[in-house]
């Protein structure tokens, strides 16, 4: 059996579309669904609709008054570009001469082996995105950004360069108030605190994004257990993130979502998506969209019918290519990527601990 017959891009694209065909999805990618467009630059329009407004009354036989504009605000940007190759190298190549017939047992153990270094690549496309996307939805500072910085490449986004929307969507609480402080801390008056702060503006939260970190620390809460006992005729009860989350969708509508994924970071340390200090407010349906740029593998391909290159989630690239001495082949995945936020004024923040 010969590499060049048993792997491709096209191969390895069908490979990991079967692969994961029934993965739990990542939180924020059900968030921001992803688009395509061509080239790296991104416009994208942020507005805030608000509460509605009357119209204006009129006499008969008058010209209409003008009403102002749309509060909104035109951003444009270059999105970021990411790339890693993998290879199969010359032993690895020697294991698939060894196979001999398809049916060997063997030989899906080798494929298997050289398939999943290619797999790992894209799965980390995915990896770049969500890390984006919850940069944006859990910001700590309060101030939704990007921030990547890796291999002598660095990528910097503010979306809210004025500031405007830390003073209007973020809440930090202190000393005995934060959620760390099991006592005296009472979470659901200040969600509701930050329900009613929506709500001002005409925005309906639906749901509330936590970690593990805090869920526990809801749990412990005596100021929780109060709310539960008072609609209990136990003298006792047991506190469970269940009973949380009934509180909470029974006293504010909020489902709460335990957000659990982790990735591994690029000093090699495993890190959280979600934050253990943050409580993110959303309102239904999709905040923005994941958007994908034309990148240089995807060009090769447009102008080349006889490309090794395939593509997979809209955007996500993967080009096999041949070197010799040493021969080896290899897979390069890439991909240009970056999230619009049109619906950052619909989300909140709370920082519930230091």
């Amino acid at each position: 059996m010969r590499l060049i017959d048993v792997y491709s891009a096209k191969a390895l694209a069908a490979y990991f579309t079967h692969a994961h065909s029934n993965d739990r999805p990542y939180l924020g990618l059900t968030l921001f669904p992803r688009k395509k467009k061509m080239g790296l630059d991104l416009k994208w329009i942020k507005g805030y609709k608000g509460l509605p407004v009357p119209l204006n009354p009129s006499a008969f036989d008058t010209k209409s008054k003008g009403r102002g504009k749309l509060k909104m605000q035109d951003v444009s940007t270059q999105m970021p570009y990411f790339k890693e190759h993998v290879m199969v190298d010359e032993e690895d190549e020697q294991e698939i001469l060894r196979v001999t017939e398809a049916g060997d047992p063997y030989a899906q153990q080798v494929l298997d082996h050289i398939y999943t270094k290619a797999d790992d690549l894209i799965i980390s496309a995915d990896v770049v995105a969500e890390r984006m996307i919850w940069m944006l939805l859990a910001a700590e500072n309060g101030k939704p950004g990007i921030d990547i910085t890796a291999d002598g490449a660095s990528y910097q986004y503010d979306y809210d360069e004025s500031g405007e929307y830390k003073a209007e969507h973020f809440v930090e609480l202190t000393g005995t108030d934060m959620w760390s402080d099991h006592e005296n801390c009472d979470p659901i008056a200040d969600a509701q605190m930050v329900i009613d702060k929506a709500l001002a503006k005409g925005v309906i939260l639906k749901a509330m994004v936590i970690s593990p970190k805090t869920m526990s620390n809801l749990v412990k809460s005596k100021k929780i257990a109060s709310y539960i006992l008072a609609q209990n005729s136990t003298a006792n009860i047991y506190m469970n993130k269940a009973r949380v989350k009934e509180v909470f969708k029974n006293e504010l509508n909020i489902e709460i979502i335990v957000y659990e994924k982790l990735f591994k970071d690029y000093d090699g340390k495993d890190k959280a998506y979600y934050p253990d200090t943050m409580a993110t407010f959303l309102p239904e349906g999709a905040l923005g969209n994941l958007w994908y740029g034309t990148s240089p593998i995807e060009r090769k391909a447009l102008g080349s019918k006889d490309a090794n290159v395939s593509q997979v989630n809209t955007g996500v690239n993967i080009m096999v290519t041949q070197e010799h001495d040493p021969e080896n082949t290899k897979t390069v995945v890439d991909e240009i990527v970056l999230p619009s936020f049109e619906c950052m004024d619909s989300v909140y923040l709370l920082k519930h601990s230091a």
